[in-house]
């Protein structure tokens, strides 16, 4: 597929000047219905370490106070990386893991490098538009998060997006 790329989801595509909004929005309905469904998303490991090693500060949506959670051992293993590590999640009023819990991303007062997404797949394109609204880097969807839409709009906004991947597994086995 000539849409695809090594390093995301969704190659560049180039709108002409003075592309109407209504074309390019039909234009990315059209990529978005080619793309095949339940395409499997490749990453190189290299990619993927080299994006992890360029960020510092990561904000966990979907962080949860639950030691059981995949959230929590994410979250605490990329603290424990020495990554700053912030927690999102608007139902949650206390700490996880001695860290402020943020209701949303736009209520942080920091640089956020990378945004990891535990949400479900639904709720990642409102991820996306929050990343997009505090100048992420970087839109890293979890383990089972795929959301198409979202990652256009990401990518199409200068982030670079990964689907379908685990953080801590990738600094795990490199």
């Amino acid at each position: 597929d000539s849409h695809t790329s090594t390093h995301g989801a969704f190659g560049s595509l180039a709108f002409g000047i003075g592309t109407s909004e209504v074309e390019h929005v039909l234009a990315t309905q059209t990529l978005l219905q080619d793309k095949p469904k339940n395409m499997k998303i490749e990453y190189e490991d290299g990619y993927l370490l080299a994006l992890l090693q360029s960020v510092k500060t990561i904000a966990v949506v979907g962080a949860s106070q639950n030691p059981e959670k995949d959230s929590y051992k994410v979250m605490k293993f990329l603290i424990d990386s020495g990554y700053d590590v912030l927690p999102v999640n608007p139902n949650v009023d206390n700490l996880i893991l001695g860290k402020k819990c943020f209701k949303n991303l736009n209520e942080i007062d920091k640089k956020i490098d990378m945004v990891d997404v535990f949400r479900s797949s639904e709720f990642a394109f409102r991820v996306a538009e929050e990343a997009i609204s505090i100048n992420a880097k970087i839109l890293w969807m979890q383990l089972g998060v795929i959301n198409e839409k979202a990652a256009y709009l990401a990518e199409q906004a200068g982030l670079k997006v990964i689907m379908d991947r685990c953080p801590k597994i990738v600094l795990e086995i490199t």
